[in-house]
């Protein structure tokens, strides 16, 4: 895991840290969306943007319950949770290598959101520690719908679903 070195003051953060840690400057880096009125990148989970103010379109995220990082889900049909490794090639679309998804059993392949216009399914794709969404384990190859607050244990990784369409929800 790399760090990421901050362009005001060159010191090194975390790599999914969105503040720096010693001057406090926003660092660059995964944007969530942009901003309609002027089009600044914005980190994921923010509702206004920093240079022009506007309110940003809803997001649907994921919520790690320990820290509270928000994770935003591509809009894509087809979103694959999982872990990075360079060494199998694995590469999902919701990487939680950074969030300690190794230690906490969360496989590379790990599960899939199926996502049409609002509707969101997940999947578990044969992961090792398994799937739950609000405690109840996911069959292998049997989607279930998901709900605005579910809450999803990947491996032992604890997340909650946000579909919010009230951006002051997020």
């Amino acid at each position: 895991m790399s760090n990421r070195f901050c362009s005001t003051c060159g010191l090194p953060n975390l790599p999914f840290a969105r503040f720096c840690q010693a001057c406090g400057s926003r660092l660059p880096g995964a944007s969530g969306v942009a901003c309609s009125r002027c089009g600044r990148p914005a980190l994921p989970g923010d509702r206004f943007c920093d240079e022009c103010g506007a309110a940003l379109a809803a997001q649907t995220v994921l919520i790690l319950d320990d820290t509270g990082w928000r994770i935003p889900i591509p809009d894509r049909p087809e979103v694959v949770i999982g872990r990075e490794d360079p060494f199998s090639g694995a590469q999902p679309d919701i990487d939680l290598g950074p969030h300690g998804a190794e230690s906490q059993g969360v496989s590379r392949s790990h599960a899939r959101l199926l996502h049409v216009g609002d509707v969101c399914r997940l999947e578990d794709l044969g992961s090792i520690n398994f799937t739950y969404v609000n405690d109840q384990r996911l069959e292998l190859g049997r989607p279930v719908h998901l709900k605005d607050g579910d809450r999803l244990s990947i491996g032992n990784l604890r997340i909650i679903f946000r579909q919010v369409h009230d951006k002051r929800q997020l």
